[in-house]
Formats: C-alpha cells, sequence, structure tokens
C-alpha cells in the first residue's frame, strides 16, 4: 500500500509529490489548526514576546539617514563633539527658554555636579565659544575630544598597542596639526595624507581608525564655528537665536532618568513636560539603535536617522504615563498580549522590551554614523602661504577662516595690502567691518597713493576720510587734477571737499558724472571759466574764455559788472586767484 504522504526532494527543501495534492491540504489545514491550538495554549508573556519582537523588526530594523536642513546638522555636529567618551550624546533647542538641551547615556539623576562627564561638556562649549583660542589651543582641544572617543570605540586597540592616554593624544595632535596647515578640504585631506610620514610615530593600524575620524571631528568643528562667525547671516531668527545660545554658553544639562537610560530617551521625557518641544529636531551623536528609532518615530521628536541594530536600553518614562503612547511603542498584539499579564509579572515583559537580545541585531550594515551630505570647506594654511605657515600657534580659528576667506575672495587686494605693511589683524578687522569699505581702501587708486608717501597714519587718514563721506574718498583717491602733488593732502582734501559742498552730489548714472567737469560747466555758466585739457600750463589750467564772457555779459550785464567793479585791471591770474579762493 502506497503511502499517501510521500515526499521527493527539491532544491528548496521537500515538497509533496503531484499526484497527492488534496492529501497535502488536508495535512495543511491539520497543522494550521496545530499552531492555532499552540498559540491559544501560549502564555501571554510568550505572544507578547513574539508580537513586540516581530513589531520592533518591521519597524526599526532598517538602516536610515535622512536629508536634513543646514541648521539640523549644525545640532548633529554639536552632539558629535560632545559625545567623547559617553558612547551617544543629543542635544536640542529650546526655544521658550533659549537655551541648548543636552542630554548623554552616562549623566543620569544620580550624577553629580562634579562629574568628569559634566566637566567635558563644558570645556567643548568653552571651546566652541571662545573666538580668541588660538589654533594650538584649538588642536589641543579637538584631540582631547578624540582621544576620549577612540579609547571607547577603539579600546581593545590601543590596549593592543600599549598606549596611554598622553601617548595616544600626542599622535592625535601631529595629525590634526597636519591637516590644518595643509590649507586641503578634510575630505581630501583624509584621501591624500601618507601614513609613511608618520610611520615612525603612529601605527599603521591606529592611522587608519583615526584620519577618517580627524576628519569628521575636524569638519564638524569647522562648521560649526563658521556659523557662529556668520551668526548675522542665518536665514531665520529661530537658527540665530540657536547659534546664538551656542554662542553664549545658554545649555543645561539634562539628567532624567536611569543609569542606563539612552540619550534620545532624556530629551523624550524631557519634550513630553515642554509643549515647546513638541515635534523638535534631536542632534544625534549617532543614528539611533532599533528601540530608540522605534521611540522617536512614537513621540514624534525628528532625527537624522537610525542604524537599525539593537543594545540594552530603558524605555522612557513618560510612556508609562501615556497608554497611547506606550500602545504605539510596543504595537497593538503585544499591548494586547501585554494588558493579559499579571500585573506582578509585566516586570518580565519589560525587561524583554529593554534586553538586547529581544531586538533585531543584524551586524551585515555596522555604520553607526549619518550618510554625509555637507558640503566642504578648505581651511588652514598650506605652503603657499608663507606671511602665515610660521605663525599657526597665534592664530585663532576667525583669523585663519577671515584670511583664508580674504584670499580666495580678493587675491590682488590682500597682495597690495601686505605690500603696503598693513598687518593681519588690521586687515582682517577691515574686511569684516565693511567688505566695500576693504575694496576701496585696497584699490589700485588707494594702493598707489599709500605707496608714494611716508606718512605712517595715511592709511588710517584714508579709513576716516571713507567714513565720513565715500564719494570725497574716491574724488582724493583717483586725484584726477594732481592736487596731492601740487598742494598736498590736507589742501586736496580741503579742496575736493568744498567741490562736493558747493555743486552737490551728482547721479553716478548719469553719462556727465564727472564732478570736475560739473564744476567747469558751472565756471563757464557763471563767470566764463573754461577748462582747458590741452593747456601747456600744468598749474593753471583754468582760462579765461572772453567770447563767452561776452556772451554772457550781454545776458547778465549787472552780475558781470560786479565781477569787475572789484578790480578794473583784472587779467587771467588775478582771475585764476579768484577761483583759488573759491576752494574749489
Amino acid at each position: 500500500m502506497t503511502n499517501s504522504n510521500q515526499f521527493h526532494d527539491d532544491e528548496d527543501g521537500y515538497v509533496p509529490d503531484a499526484d497527492d495534492e488534496g492529501n497535502t491540504l488536508n495535512e495543511a489545514l491539520k497543522n494550521k489548526c496545530k499552531v492555532s491550538i499552540k498559540k491559544e495554549k501560549q502564555e501571554p508573556i510568550e505572544i507578547f514576546r513574539h508580537s513586540f519582537t516581530q513589531h520592533l523588526n518591521s519597524s526599526a530594523s532598517r538602516r536610515i539617514s535622512h536629508q536634513t536642513s543646514v541648521i539640523n546638522r549644525r545640532l548633529d555636529s554639536l552632539a558629535r563633539l560632545l559625545e567623547q567618551d559617553m558612547t551617544c550624546a543629543a542635544v536640542t533647542y529650546d526655544p521658550q527658554e533659549r537655551r541648548i538641551l543636552i542630554a548623554t547615556n552616562t549623566i543620569h539623576a544620580n550624577s553629580k555636579a562634579t562629574n568628569e562627564s559634566i566637566k567635558k561638556i563644558e570645556r567643548v562649549m568653552q571651546l566652541l565659544c571662545n573666538h580668541q583660542a588660538n589654533m594650538e589651543e584649538i588642536i589641543d582641544s579637538l584631540a582631547e575630544i578624540l582621544k576620549d572617543n577612540l579609547f571607547q570605540e577603539e579600546r581593545f586597540l590601543i590596549h593592543k598597542l600599549q598606549l596611554n592616554s598622553q601617548q595616544l593624544k600626542e599622535q592625535l595632535i601631529l595629525l590634526f596639526r597636519d591637516l590644518f596647515s595643509s590649507g586641503q578640504k578634510t575630505k581630501q585631506w583624509r584621501s591624500h595624507v601618507n601614513s609613511g610620514e608618520f610611520e615612525e610615530v603612529i601605527d599603521g593600524e591606529l592611522f587608519k581608525k583615526a584620519v577618517p575620524r580627524i576628519s569628521k571631528i575636524a569638519r564638524d568643528f569647522i562648521k560649526l564655528r563658521k556659523s557662529l562667525i556668520e551668526l548675522n547671516g542665518c536665514k531665520t531668527p529661530v537658527d540665530k537665536s540657536l547659534l546664538n545660545a551656542i554662542d553664549e554658553k545658554e545649555y543645561q544639562i539634562l539628567r532624567q532618568g536611569y543609569k542606563d537610560a539612552h540619550a534620545e530617551t532624556r530629551i523624550i521625557d524631557e519634550s513630553s513636560a515642554n509643549p515647546s518641544l513638541k515635534q523638535t529636531y534631536v542632534g544625534i551623536s549617532k543614528l539611533c539603535c532599533a528601540h530608540c528609532g522605534l521611540a522617536v518615530n512614537v513621540a514624534r521628536v525628528q532625527v537624522r536617522g537610525q542604524h537599525g541594530r539593537g543594545f540594552n536600553w530603558i524605555i522612557p518614562r513618560s510612556f508609562f504615563s501615556d497608554d497611547n503612547l506606550l500602545q504605539a511603542f510596543m504595537g497593538q498584539e503585544a499591548y494586547a498580549a501585554y494588558q493579559e499579564i499579571p500585573l506582578q509579572s509585566q516586570q518580565e515583559a519589560i525587561k524583554h522590551i529593554q534586553s538586547k537580545a529581544g531586538s533585531p541585531n543584524d551586524k551585515k550594515d555596522r555604520r553607526m554614523l549619518p550618510d554625509s551630505s555637507d558640503s566642504d570647506y578648505e581651511f588652514g594654511i598650506n605652503d603657499s602661504d608663507n606671511e602665515l605657515s610660521d605663525n599657526l600657534d597665534e592664530l585663532n580659528f576667525t583669523e585663519v577662516w577671515f584670511l583664508r576667506e580674504i584670499k580666495w575672495s580678493y587675491p590682488n587686494e590682500f597682495k597690495q595690502l601686505q605690500a603696503l605693511e598693513i598687518s593681519r589683524t588690521e586687515i582682517i578687522v577691515l574686511f569684516r567691518q565693511s567688505k566695500d569699505k576693504f575694496v576701496a581702501l585696497a584699490s589700485e587708486s588707494a594702493f598707489n597713493l599709500l605707496k608714494q608717501t611716508d606718512e605712517s597714519d595715511l592709511f588710517e587718514r584714508l579709513s576716516d576720510i571713507y567714513d565720513e563721506d565715500t564719494q570725497l574718498f574716491w574724488d582724493l583717491i583717483t586725484d584726477e587734477y594732481d592736487l596731492i602733488d601740487e598742494h598736498g593732502l590736507d589742501e586736496a582734501y580741503d579742496t575736493y571737499k568744498q567741490m562736493l559742498s558747493r555743486f552737490g552730489r551728482y547721479n553716478s548714472d548719469s553719462e556727465d558724472n564727472d564732478l570736475c567737469s560739473m564744476a567747469a560747466a558751472k565756471l563757464k555758466e557763471q563767470h566764463g571759466w573754461d577748462y582747458d585739457y590741452n593747456s601747456d600750463d600744468s598749474a593753471n589750467p583754468w582760462g579765461y574764455d572772453s567770447s563767452s564772457s561776452q556772451s554772457y555779459q550781454s545776458d547778465n550785464q549787472s552780475e558781470l559788472s560786479s565781477i569787475s567793479n572789484t578790480s578794473s585791471d583784472t587779467d587771467e591770474e588775478d582771475l585764476y586767484h579768484q577761483f583759488q579762493e573759491l576752494k574749489f
């Protein structure tokens, strides 16, 4: 007799024979009934474990990295700088209190004010707002930040190399100094830095681990400090207020929650009690783990994304005071099972939620940092910057940043000011005060005037004249009629000033916009004066046009009579002196 449940091998496993299709259907129905009966016999705790794990896997097991705005990316940068050896850091902005809220995995309700982690956060915030810190101080601080981070992330490698804290920091300082002195974009430096240059002092394996981290932390610092420098250029008042809070060290370190709570959950608990934080953006040093990724979605908090891996975790306290949040977090089926669990056994369900064992643990993609969509900037000092190359320890970040911007955008003007021995500090102050004024004082006309004189304070005088009257400044430095050569700067200044005062301003869009031409036309109209561009007498190009005077006299006899009565024997020399007295 042939068995009705014969099977044959297939590439995909065991499958029933084709001629036994009816019996197979019966078997499938029997198996389904068995599963249903078995499920009914399951304890609620087992149903809860199975259902929650499925819910977590379907909701948060995939790596996601979102695009976001510039100001949100600056919060991410701040979080990465603050993380150090604290596993994860999260930051957000409270618009009502106008302060930055900071949370980490290690600072909790029982942390003392003298906690070393708190001190490290205070040092980073102080660094960011200290615009007078020179580059060596900045490099030392960044090396300290990365040293702590490497001891956390690469502790086995550092133990293998038998490096102590100071030795590791010294090696990182060498790499940071090389980056900031290269004048390259951080990504470009990362691609081209040669391990051979450091092989005698830095282990090759450590070099590979450190270089991308140095590149990242330098970019975070540069971009954040650049945003603080350009505070007035913020697109919205909220952006400006946020950056201003960083610049003025207006921040609060959150200590909500238990010792093992993740930084994001501390922010979630804070947002539940603070209406101004609803749907806020939270900057994170790493992408969220699976549990945090699910929790921020439930709490409607915005983050950069999630890496999808699971770790031991503490559920936000605020979820237990809101059944809707707790149900959304657990999933409908798991929440129903949770309600059936005896009260004294519900703690076992919570332990499962908070356990790494009940979470996805796919290690195919271990990347915990967001995908970088940020632009990159050149920074630092390169070999061609001879005027800067020996002064890295004397420069502060702001000076370096503005000097590089000046050299990129105004190379000729920068060289001319350098040739006049204008100090680096004066150049930066001038540029920050007004780009238009910088261009004017660094123009070819100003350069030629300054180059020809030995007056030590002439640059400052021209700066004051520009502030007094921009048009007077340009008339003076172009000096079309060589008044400075003939009569000196003071006399030329008085003459051009009175010309402007007597004849008023002219429209720069007009075809006849030459001030002296207007003066000449006015003189000819009133007194018969005419300006001879071809005069051989360079000291007296102004001549008396008798025909014009006669024509004018016929129409305006009385006015000319008053002039002639002043001196009956007036000649051209007397008339020239009369013009000089007018102080045009």
